[in-house]
């Protein structure tokens, strides 16, 4: 007995091969194009000198120390902080740009090497970032993706501003 199906499910048969192997060498491509990304690590770190001033002594202000793990180069274009709600009421999350006022090396975009470290610095001002509870600290590269610190050293250098601005001696202003 001979089962004859037709000409019509012979085409639809083909065109769902062409698209399941389109699919997978889409699928194939985007791996190879994700796993040839730069992986770049970042820590954020406030560990303030209890010590009296000194204008000898440099002043310790928060940081981002950015890594590169490879397997390529990467540009660093932001350092970027997210701040919960603020004092107005908001309670909206928002993204903000810090401007940093030292980079090692060029100022932004900066190219990174595979293993190469840079240290972004932070001023420590009358009104610090770190006041505002800042929630997620990282820095973003070429391709828009912010690479963020582990929260736990968000909140370490927080509760250091915290500790430092409580060891202050306080004015009447």
């Amino acid at each position: 007995m001979k089962f004859d199906v037709g000409p019509v499910y012979n085409v639809l048969a083909l065109l769902g091969t062409a698209i399941s192997l389109l699919l997978g060498g889409f699928n194939l491509a985007w791996n190879i194009y994700r796993d040839r990304k730069p992986k770049v690590r970042v820590n954020f770190y406030y560990n303030p000198d209890r010590r009296p001033p000194d204008s000898n002594r440099a002043r310790i202000v928060p940081c981002l120390v950015v890594q590169n793990l490879g397997p390529g180069l990467t540009r660093i274009e932001e350092a970027k902080i997210m701040v919960g709600p603020t004092s107005s009421g908001s309670r909206r999350k928002t993204l903000r740009t810090i401007t940093a006022v030292t980079w090692t090396g060029d100022r932004p975009p900066q190219r990174l090497e595979v293993a190469q470290t840079m240290v972004i610095c932070f001023e420590l001002e009358r009104e610090c970032f770190l006041e505002a509870k800042p929630l997620r600290g990282g820095a973003q590269d070429w391709s828009g993706r912010i690479h963020w610190a582990p929260r736990h050293d968000l909140e370490k250098a927080q509760a250091n501003y915290t500790a430092y601005k409580a060891s202050l001696p306080k004015t009447d202003s």
